[in-house]
């Protein structure tokens, strides 16, 4: 599989959310599935990019709805 793969603080930092988010999010099940690489939690950036794309467009969908 190609493409980038970034640690917790690594999406936490790119995309500017608090790290106990994004390991809360993960805990919870909510957002881009982790793969356990050894004993590090990996998310490919192109999963993120697309999670996040979608909660854009479906805040776009509920204000049009207003």
């Amino acid at each position: 599989m190609d493409g980038q793969w970034l640690s917790t603080a690594q999406v936490a930092e790119r995309y500017e959310i608090p790290e106990p988010t994004v390991r809360y999010w993960r805990h919870i099940g909510y957002g881009p599935t982790p793969a356990k690489l050894g004993r590090h939690i990996r998310y490919l950036a192109a999963d993120w990019d697309a999670f996040l794309k979608s909660l854009l467009e479906a805040e776009q969908r509920k204000r049009q709805a207003v």
